[in-house]
C-alpha cells in the first residue's frame, strides 16, 4: 500500500506523463522513449539507493560517485589482467568491483561511526581521496574493451528490456526488504529518528552505521559494474551528474535528509519521475547546464518543503503536549 505522500508522487508522475504527451505526442509515447528511460533509470536508481541507505541513518555520502568510478577502474584493470581466463575474468572483475565498493564504504563508515566525524565532511574528504587515487591509476585516461560476457550486463536485453533494468529491480527488491522487514533495517530507521534513544534501547549504533555505509558501498560496486559494462569503458569523470540527480531523487522520494524517514516505493516513483522529466527536457533540446540548474532548484524546493513539514509536525506535537 502507498502512503499519502507516495500517492501524491504517483499523481505527479501521471501529470508529467500527460504533459510530455501533450507537448511531444507520439514522439514521447514511443518505444524509443521507453528504451532510453529504461537504459537511463538503473544507474540513477542504484546511486539513489546507495544514498538512501546512508540518509535513513541520518548520514550522507558525497563520495558515492567517486566510489563507483574507483570500483569500476580497479575492476576493469583486474579483468584486463586476467583476460587470459576468458569469461572467468569477468567473475573476478565483478567480485573486485563489489569488494572495492564495500571497502570504500567501510572507510566512510569507520570515520563517521567510530571517529564520529561529520558525514558531510568525511565523504567530501573521501570523495577527493577516491578520485585522486583513480586519477593516479588512469592518468585521466579511459580503460576500454571488455569480454562480451561483461558488456552484456550493460547492453544485453531480456524480453526486449535492458538487462541493467533487471539488475536495478533485483537490488531495489533486496534493499527494500532489508529496510522494511529486517531487524537491521528497523535499527537504521530508529537511529535516524533519534540516535540517543536508539543507544538507550540497546542498539549498537556505531556498528549499525558502519554496516549501513558498507551496504551503500556494495550498491556502488554494483553501479560500477552496470556503468562500466554499458559504456564498455570507465574513466574518472563518468557519472559526474549522478550525485546531484541522485540527491534530487531521494529528496523527491520522501527520504528525509535528517534521517529516519523514507521508503523504497517513494524512491522508485521519484526515479521514474526524474527519468520522465529528463526525457522531456531532452526532447525540448534543453541545454545540459540549464538541466543541472533545474535539478538544483528541485532539490532546494524539496529540502525547504521537508524542513517546513518537519517544523509544522514538531509544533503540532508540542501543542498536543
Amino acid at each position: 500500500m502507498l502512503n499519502t505522500y507516495e500517492k501524491k508522487l504517483l499523481g505527479f508522475l501521471v501529470g508529467i506523463i500527460i504533459l510530455g504527451t501533450a507537448l511531444f505526442g507520439s514522439e514521447f509515447l514511443s518505444m524509443k522513449t521507453l528504451l532510453i528511460m529504461a537504459n537511463q533509470l538503473p544507474e540513477y536508481g542504484l546511486i539513489s539507493i546507495a544514498l538512501m541507505i546512508t540518509l535513513i541513518v541520518a548520514g550522507m555520502n558525497l563520495s558515492i560517485v567517486s566510489m563507483t568510478t574507483l570500483a569500476g577502474i580497479i575492476g576493469a584493470l583486474t579483468m584486463h589482467y586476467f583476460e587470459g581466463l576468458g569469461s572467468f575474468s569477468v567473475v573476478i572483475g565483478i567480485i573486485v568491483m563489489l569488494s572495492v565498493g564495500a571497502l570504500t564504504g567501510a572507510i566512510n563508515g569507520a570515520v563517521v561511526s567510530f571517529l564520529e566525524v561529520s558525514p558531510i565532511v568525511t565523504t567530501l574528504g573521501t570523495m577527493m581521496l577516491f578520485k585522486g587515487v583513480a586519477l593516479n591509476i588512469t592518468q585521466g585516461g579511459a580503460i576500454r574493451s571488455f569480454h562480451p560476457f561483461f558488456t552484456y550486463i550493460g547492453n544485453g536485453k531480456i524480453l526486449g528490456m535492458p538487462f541493467p533494468l533487471f539488475v536495478f529491480i533485483v537490488v531495489a527488491i533486496i534493499v527494500g526488504w532489508i529496510l522494511s522487514s529486517s531487524d537491521f533495517g528497523k535499527q537504521l530507521y530508529r537511529i535516524g529518528k533519534n540516535k540517543e534513544a536508539a543507544i538507550y534501547s540497546g542498539i549498537n549504533v556505531k556498528k549499525v552505521i558502519f554496516m549501513a555505509y558498507i551496504l551503500a558501498g556494495i550498491v556502488a560496486g554494483i553501479t560500477a559494474m552496470v556503468m562500466t559494462a554499458r559504456y564498455n569503458s570507465i574513466r574518472v569523470d563518468y557519472g559526474e551528474a549522478y550525485l546531484l540527480n541522485g540527491l534530487v531523487i531521494v529528496s523527491l522520494g520522501g527520504i528525509d535528509i535528517n534521517g529516519g524517514k523514507g521508503t523504497m516505493k517513494g524512491m522508485l516513483i521519484a526515479v521514474t519521475i526524474i527519468s520522465v522529466m529528463l526525457r522531456i527536457l531532452n526532447l525540448a533540446y534543453m541545454d545540459s547546464h540549464l538541466m543541472s540548474a533545474i535539478m538544483g532548484v528541485i532539490l532546494l524546493v524539496n529540502i525547504f518543503i521537508q524542513h517546513y513539514s518537519n517544523q509544522r509536525m514538531k509544533r503540532k506535537i508540542e501543542k498536543e503536549i
